[in-house]
């Protein structure tokens, strides 16, 4: 089985949980399936390592595929738990410290959805960490927006 982040990776993450900069909601039309992109705004600093929770607090939007971002070093999926796919709730998780980084509004995953039903899903993102490539935590928004 694949290791979600090596230890000095989950240890900056945990260390910087407190950064949540409030939680920022998107509310698609209900529809057999959709995706929306994770997005994080750096405010300028460089991205290395980040980790976000993303869940549906109706719980009718079940989790269906995870994509990387549009960023080069996030183009490959973050990392997640697969258990968690097929659920309305998901932790997602990268780290990257070679290559180039970006700052600013980077688009960092793609996650897909399936709804049945007529009620419409809720969906909400937390940030949970950040940091640069030094290690370095600083807070972002995050926002989800819709393709």
């Amino acid at each position: 089985m694949k290791r979600l982040l090596n230890p000095s990776c989950v240890l900056l993450l945990a260390s910087v949980l407190a950064l949540s900069g409030g939680a920022q909601q998107a509310t698609p039309a209900t529809g057999e399936f959709f995706g929306v992109d994770v997005v994080l705004d750096t405010g300028g600093e460089y991205l290395a390592a980040w980790q976000v929770e993303v869940l549906d607090r109706v719980g009718v939007a079940r989790i269906v595929g995870v994509e990387g971002g549009e960023c080069p070093a996030f183009a490959a999926p973050a990392y997640h738990d697969p258990r968690a796919l097929q659920e309305g709730r998901i932790v997602l998780a990268a780290f990257q410290t070679r290559g180039e980084l970006s700052a600013g509004r980077v688009v960092v995953a793609r996650l897909h959805f399936q709804v049945e039903g007529p009620v419409v899903p809720d969906l909400v993102i937390r940030p949970m960490a950040s940091a640069d490539a030094h290690g370095r935590a600083f807070a972002v928004r995050a926002e989800l927006a819709r393709r």
